[in-house]
């Protein structure tokens, strides 16, 4: 597939396709690579790539002991990070938590096409589904 632009949907494209051909390279030291946005244009941009240490055998995740140390301190539980929740009608999924960005702190994922959103904590909650008791 030959681009035309480097619109939003060519770059999540592209960022997708060469997140996957580093995966040799990411295995080789470790690491995990995950596209992170970057900038968008006509004729141009830059894509970022987010490089995460993997957990060593049988300890969780770095990302996954501070999702779990934030999210209660948001009024969150820590099994809740992975969770769907609905907003105007459309699915997303809870990825991951930023503590320092007070007014959007809950970092999320649509799930129809993977484009990432940032949401307040209290919409969140309230398109969570109830637990079961």
């Amino acid at each position: 597939m030959r681009l035309t632009d480097f619109r939003n949907a060519s770059h999540r494209i592209l960022s997708k396709a060469i997140a996957e051909a580093l995966e040799p390279v990411a295995a080789k030291y470790g690491v995990t690579l995950t596209p992170n946005g970057g900038l968008i244009g006509a004729s141009s941009g830059m894509i970022k790539i987010k490089v995460e240490l993997e957990a060593a055998p049988g300890q969780p995740a770095r990302s996954d002991t501070l999702f779990g140390y934030h999210a209660p301190l948001l009024g969150l539980q820590a099994s809740d990070k992975g969770r769907s929740f609905s907003y105007k009608s459309v699915l997303y999924t809870i990825k991951d938590l930023n503590p320092r960005a007070p007014k959007f702190p809950v970092i999320a994922e649509r799930v129809r096409d993977g484009a990432p959103f940032r949401f307040p904590i209290d919409v969140v909650k309230r398109g969570l589904p109830a637990r079961a008791a």
